[in-house]
């Protein structure tokens, strides 16, 4: 028996849906066509643009970000990420020592003065005092956080150094911080060289000590006192 030929008018073809197993078979291959392109890995540098859009204003390949190190665009690309991690871990160990080396000092001297301490024999200037326990709490934090360091990164790849320095670098309180830290240390190294005679190691130690929680209180009150936590270039348009 021979059948006649099918014939469809164009009005006709479209108003003819395809059978269900097509569906099924569209279906099944548009399924696997995504699956296949979220298993697809993506590299790190496709993670780092929404960051990298996120600070493009703190981005850049020159040294406006820092005033020691560089600072590229991806984390995968900076330099001297152990001495960034280093340095910033290292100087804020030395800091809060010394921050918490100066209370206890002051606190021996204000316990001494009111008698709830014996006096010392023989008795001592209080400033001095004041200057050995910032020495020793200085060195107490920078020893412990040497060792600290080295235990919490054994181990880790490169790339975990580059991102946590890079995000250092991409943080203007933190760059703005070291600038008042560094620069209240490099006052009080000179003013111990000067004046510092028979203070012996704690006491200078204590002298650089104050300068960098000097000049971290001198960051705090110009950046968030005066200009209220906000950066002249964020302001812009």
């Amino acid at each position: 028996m021979q059948l006649a030929p099918f014939d469809v008018t164009p009005r006709d073809r479209s108003q003819i849906k395809p059978p269900s197993s097509y569906n099924l078979c569209y279906k099944i291959l548009l399924f696997n066509s995504q699956l296949l392109t979220l298993s697809q890995p993506r590299t790190f540098r496709d993670c780092q643009i929404h960051a990298a859009t996120k600070h493009s204003r703190s981005a850049n390949t020159n040294l406006t970000m820092s005033r020691f190190f560089p600072h590229t665009p991806y984390a995968e690309d900076q330099p001297l990420s152990k001495t960034i991690l280093t340095t910033h871990v290292l100087t804020r160990a030395f800091q809060a020592g010394s921050l918490v080396g100066s209370g206890v000092g002051l606190s021996l001297v204000t316990l001494r003065r009111f008698n709830i301490l014996s006096p010392r024999i023989p008795p001592i200037p209080g400033y001095f005092t004041i200057l050995r326990s910032t020495g020793i709490g200085a060195i107490v934090a920078l020893g412990m956080l040497s060792i600290a360091l080295p235990i919490r990164m054994w181990g880790r790849e490169q790339i975990e150094w580059q991102d946590r320095s890079w995000r250092l670098r991409a943080n203007k309180g933190q760059t703005e911080c070291d600038d008042w830290t560094y620069g209240g240390m490099a006052a009080a190294t000179a003013a111990v060289a000067w004046k510092g005679k028979g203070l012996g190691w704690r006491g200078a130690v204590g002298g650089v000590g104050i300068g960098s929680v000097f000049g971290m209180f001198g960051y705090m009150a110009y950046r968030n006192g005066l200009k209220g936590g906000k950066f002249e270039e964020d302001a812009k348009p």
